[in-house]
């Protein structure tokens, strides 16, 4: 369970809220000594880790992958052998499964990056030809269908209990860092089918969609983002249970409804149900 707070105050919505002023300077105590009382409850103290700045990848071409990562009855068979995962992370320890996306005419082709400590990530693939970049230090249940020249990319220290994401053809989805994503969010770009005009017979939902999920963002139980056009989440903000997301929203703001609505603007959320001000504060230095 996370905690909201107000930006502008920092009042905690909940027992146990702490006051502070949005612009103020707050320079961070002294740690307490290793042997006083308050030691333990300092280290527990909540910094997401910074992303790391180099990556040591190994790139693995498809014939060097394991069989066991492709399902599906064509397995391997149906992508290029230049398709390719790059990862730092020990291809025994990599939870995922790699399923073809109908074959049309041509092998697809696939640049997965994979960032490090991903043991706690099961992740399964639907691909076409497409490129996909996960950050490093995720956790949870991903669940991608990726087509012909998509993209997705994820930043680092995002956790998710159960996320879909499908990206049309010519489409990209990007997700930040440090966001929170809980159990049957879906998150769509791009309508997967042609709509036209009966008058005319014209396409009118040629449109490359971009989804743009900025860090810090918590994505309540069962609520959906849909990018049919542009649309961007700003950092910061919450999206409650069972929202339905299609239009851009702003940053710090609590989004409820379907359709979506801003009901409330200058609040963020952490991670823990009852921060410290500290806590607080660091979040709304590095995001707010």
């Amino acid at each position: 369970c996370a905690a909201a707070y107000i930006v502008d105050t920092g009042q905690l919505r909940g027992r146990g809220g702490r006051a502070f002023v949005h612009n103020e300077e707050v320079t961070p105590p002294t740690a307490p000594h290793a042997d006083s009382p308050g030691k333990r409850a300092w280290d527990r103290l909540w910094i997401s880790p910074a992303p790391n700045p180099i990556r040591l990848m190994k790139k693995i071409f498809l014939e060097e992958l394991p069989s066991f990562f492709f399902k599906g009855t064509l397995g391997s068979k149906a992508f290029d052998p230049e398709s390719c995962i790059e990862t730092n992370t020990p291809v025994d320890c990599l939870k995922i499964s790699i399923t073809s996306a109908p074959p049309r005419g041509r092998k697809h082709k696939f640049q997965i990056r994979l960032g490090s400590n991903l043991q706690s990530l099961r992740c399964s693939m639907l691909l076409a030809s497409t490129a996909i970049d996960l950050g490093d230090n995720l956790s949870g249940n991903l669940r991608i269908s990726c087509w012909d020249d998509s993209s997705l990319r994820t930043g680092d220290c995002t956790s998710m209990s159960q996320l879909r994401v499908v990206v049309d053809s010519l489409c990209s989805c990007d997700i930040g860092a440090d966001c929170l994503i809980s159990d049957g969010v879906l998150l769509q770009v791009g309508n997967q089918h042609a709509v036209f005009s009966v008058e005319t017979g014209n396409v009118i939902n040629n449109d490359k969609p971009k989804l743009s999920i900025n860090d810090h963002v918590w994505l309540g139980r069962n609520s959906t983002i849909i990018a049919a056009s542009e649309c961007s989440i700003g950092s910061g903000s919450i999206v409650g249970l069972g929202a339905l997301v299609t239009k851009d929203m702003p940053p710090t703001s609590l989004i409820v409804g379907a359709p979506a609505y801003v009901l409330r603007q200058n609040v963020s959320w952490h991670r823990s149900r009852f921060p410290t001000s500290l806590q607080i504060d660091e979040i709304r230095k590095r995001y707010c």
